[in-house]
């Protein structure tokens, strides 16, 4: 079965792990850092914007991850923002 048709199960996804996979365009695979990291902060139910203690602790995990990438872009985290589906800076 050829990868990315809509009839693909699981195994046959276990065949990319022998192939270089240059579709970026589509999806890039995750590190398991980065997959940790979305999945703990799906657990914060908040608006960032927001003032309540649910609120805050959203705006916590985005205020750190912008210090995060501006720290490895070598950039000013006030010049890094999110956009709904890539990163400016």
């Amino acid at each position: 079965m050829r990868i990315g048709t809509a009839n693909a199960n699981k195994d046959d996804f276990k065949l990319m792990t022998d192939q270089v996979y240059l579709d970026y365009n589509a999806s890039a695979p995750l590190c398991s850092e980065a997959q940790q990291a979305m999945i703990a902060a799906m657990d914060i139910t908040g608006n960032p914007s927001s003032v309540h203690a649910s609120g805050r602790a959203a705006r916590k995990i985005v205020d750190h991850a912008r210090r995060t990438i501006a720290d490895l872009l070598g950039g000013d985290p006030e010049r890094v923002i999110f956009t709904l589906s890539l990163i400016h800076i």
